[in-house]
């Protein structure tokens, strides 16, 4: 690995592995970037387990003072909010979290009305519950700029459950919180959005500028 480059890291969702986030692999390192995607146990772990492997992953790379950007699709962007917390990571750049339910989302409490033993199993989605998860502010300081992406279609088996606008799995005003920079929405479902050429060049755009809006360089 090219050390003087800029690294970013790619946290998969819940349910998935480090193979879901290729697509956006392969076009970072298109555009100059060292990619990292750590596997991590997003399906039967807690949130607290899969930040505390990140950093175990983090802790055994020879860094060299790469520049770190992190993204992160769903339960991806909650591990890089408490990664954050939890830590001053030396490097820091700018984050961007995909399809985030920051706020918590229905799927959740219908897991948790009618299928409560599942929680047992899958201990992620406790998490999602709204109002159930705090996660302080990061310990950077300055606090870092994170970008927020949310998907409005909601095109997916059964997310007619969501009854406000939504991508399917997370509502659009979850995918919000306090401590971001900005926030776009584009016309993506939950597992389609970050599979999606628009929302990489989104997601580029933030890493190199800090902001949503800004032309490519």
């Amino acid at each position: 690995m090219n050390k003087r480059r800029e690294l970013i890291i790619l946290i998969h969702g819940f349910f998935r592995t480090r193979h879901d986030m290729a697509f956006l692999a392969r076009f970072f390192e298109k555009n100059g970037y060292d990619v990292f995607r750590p596997n991590l146990p997003t399906s039967f772990s807690t949130l607290e387990q899969c930040t505390e492997r990140l950093e175990r992953k983090l802790q055994a790379m020879l860094l060299d003072g790469q520049r770190l950007h992190f993204v992160g699709h769903s339960m991806g962007g909650l591990i890089i909010r408490q990664l954050l917390a939890r830590n001053e990571v030396v490097g820091l750049g700018r984050c961007v979290l995909i399809g985030t339910p920051n706020n918590g989302t229905d799927w959740a409490v219908i897991a948790d009305k009618y299928f409560h033993p599942v929680l047992k199993i899958f201990k992620p989605v406790s998490s999602f519950l709204p109002g159930r998860l705090t996660i302080a502010q990061p310990r950077n300081l300055p606090e870092p700029e994170i970008g927020v992406i949310a998907g409005n279609s909601n095109t997916i088996l059964l997310g007619h459950f969501v009854e406000e606008p939504s991508d399917g799995r997370v509502p659009v005003d979850s995918v919000r919180f306090a401590g971001m920079k900005e926030f776009v929405v584009v016309p993506y479902n939950h597992l389609q959005i970050h599979h999606r050429m628009p929302v990489a060049e989104l997601v580029l755009r933030f890493i190199r500028s800090g902001s949503f809006a800004d032309s490519l360089q």
